[in-house]
């Protein structure tokens, strides 16, 4: 079969609105450090000296040096954005924050623009928010991206409530934007069926994964990001410095602590948690991984280089874990199994931070109040989730995907042949395999495969034993097709009530600092959301796989 692979990890991949780190990790330099030398070995910087105002890359591209200049921003002196890291710093470590997944150029580019709005803004004043909103409108939607997007990723590496003024007009500024004139410039979250090939191979392989195995020392790190970094919101700063003494069990629960560094300035007064509830399966999964690395002393971490140094070089100079080996880990995870071994065929890969958007996405359609969503998060500030918000229908899709799928079956054989990629036109044709039913009630619309005809529904069609041969599929095709509007209309609807509740909150939450106390009433209407939403859903799912099911019949 042929493998057929678009890949999409390119390092000029335009900066994203959120980061992969926060200032906190900043307070430790040595991380921002180390990604500095790292630039160094790689051959990329020629500046040698971390405090130097000048940093001098290779430009690629050309044999001319690509200049990082902070004495733009330097005229400051001290002046601070956070209490503890001044301007300089910050600017520092934004940029290497960035710079594993960018190219030079590219963030080059947003440097300068990011060194503009700061200035214009007089660094974040609310005395400067309306000039800065009535510039911004001024220009064309090339320019106004060209501000937002990296303006959006240095406040969520900042995570300041002080900035939320800020947060929220450039939201509201990019939603605005026309995508079509910055085509080239966006990201996405990835393609849903490319997010549930990646989540259904994870589970095979580790269902498959012999322990103390060489696989199992390199890719361990992958499975445990993907398990827990899908339910609970956290940076790849964070997760790769899980320290290896982070799991306890208190009262019969079992928890995990991360590394956050409690932010000082918390004008909002939202109580960040460290020490966070996990499932018992992933409790002993970490236990078991410790247990079988234990000779690894040296390093101060969860994860163990040395077991990932089997299949990946790393340099020895490295004892943890840190995000650069964890993104050579995972397009490694990519290239050798998810290709090779399993020849899945996807559009695009789901990259390190993706996860975190997928967890906050799914706290929101579980109905978490924004605070609890906040403080899962390790955000000071609500307005990130202004951005999470607008995903909402993603989220759903994925979902509605993956409950047609556990409906029929995996996408994996269990005599180990050929593994396909999931579309819709690989479950027409290869997932759903039906018996022919002996028995066949007609009703009005397809017919009855129970004798007894004990209704499950009140909507025959989405009943288990409802089916429908291809003739009069084809027949009443737009009789089907008024119903499946009708369904998908019915999540619109019920999405759009859980959209506009937190929408309401956030803009109060926003307005009123003394708001951390949750609303009973409110945490009510969210639950009812909740339920109609996953009602409407579990409808259209039965639905679509009923059609399909009855597609195949008479095949």
């Amino acid at each position: 079969m042929a493998i057929e692979v678009l890949d999409s990890y390119v390092k000029d991949a335009d900066i994203e609105s959120t980061n992969n780190f926060r200032i906190s990790d900043a307070y430790d330099n040595q991380m921002f450090e180390d990604i500095f030398y790292d630039q160094i070995e790689q051959g990329n910087l020629i500046t040698t000296d971390y405090n130097s105002l000048t940093w001098n890359f290779y430009y690629k591209t050309r044999q001319t040096p690509n200049k990082f200049d902070f004495n733009k921003i330097n005229i400051y002196g001290s002046k601070k954005l956070d209490e503890t890291v001044n301007i300089e710093l910050v600017l520092k470590a934004w940029v290497l924050s960035n710079i594993s997944d960018r190219s030079i150029e590219s963030l080059k580019k947003y440097f300068d623009y990011t060194v503009e709005f700061l200035l214009m803004s007089d660094f974040f004043s609310k005395s400067k928010l309306d000039f800065c909103n009535e510039f911004l409108m001024s220009n064309d939607d090339r320019k106004r991206w060209n501000l937002c997007i990296p303006i959006l990723n240095l406040l969520d590496f900042l995570d300041n409530s002080s900035f939320d003024d800020y947060y929220k007009l450039l939201i509201q500024i990019k939603a605005s934007i026309n995508v079509e004139n910055v085509s080239g410039q966006t990201r996405e979250l990835p393609n849903v069926k490319d997010v549930l090939v990646i989540s259904q191979i994870v589970d095979n392989f580790e269902n498959n994964l012999e322990y103390k195995s060489d696989d199992y020392y390199v890719f361990f790190p992958i499975i445990l990001w993907w398990k827990l970094t899908n339910i609970i919101p956290m940076r790849p700063s964070e997760f790769v410095s899980i320290n290896k003494n982070a799991l306890s069990i208190e009262n019969g629960k079992f928890y995990i602590s991360l590394p956050r560094i409690k932010i000082r300035k918390n004008s909002r007064r939202i109580q960040i948690v460290n020490k966070i509830a996990i499932p018992e399966e992933i409790y002993t999964l970490i236990k078991d991984y410790l247990f079988a690395t234990n000779n690894d002393n040296e390093r101060n971490n969860l994860f163990s280089v040395k077991g990932i140094s089997k299949k990946l070089p790393v340099s020895s100079r490295y004892l943890d874990l840190n995000y650069e080996i964890m993104s050579r880990l995972l397009n490694r995870f990519y290239d050798s199994i998810v290709t090779v071994r399993y020849k899945a065929i996807f559009e695009e890969k789901v990259r390190l931070n993706d996860t975190r958007h997928f967890a906050f996405i799914n706290l929101m359609r579980q109905g978490y109040h924004p605070v609890e969503i906040a403080r899962l998060g390790g955000h000071t500030s609500l307005q990130a989730q202004y951005h999470y918000q607008q995903h909402l229908d993603y989220w759903v899709e994925f979902e509605t995907l993956q409950l047609l799928y556990s409906t029929s079956k995996s996408i994996f054989d269990n005599d180990g042949g050929e593994h396909y990629p999931i579309n819709i036109d690989f479950i027409l044709n290869k997932v759903v395999h039906p018996i022919e039913p002996t028995y066949k009630a007609k009703l009005e619309l397809g017919y009855c495969t129970d004798p007894l005809m004990l209704c499950r529904t009140k909507d025959c069609i989405n009943c288990p034993n409802w089916g429908i041969d291809l003739d009069e599929f084809n027949a009443k095709k737009n009789i089907i097709k008024k119903r499946l509007q009708e369904l998908e209309s019915n999540i619109d609807k019920a999405l759009t009530s859980l959209k506009k509740l937190y929408e309401i909150t956030l803009n109060d939450c926003f307005n009123d600092d003394e708001f951390s106390n949750l609303n009973p009433l409110f945490q009510k209407e969210l639950f009812n959301a909740r339920l109609k939403l996953d009602e409407e859903q579990s409808k259209l799912s039965k639905f679509k796989y009923n059609i399909l099911k009855g597609k195949i019949y008479a095949n």
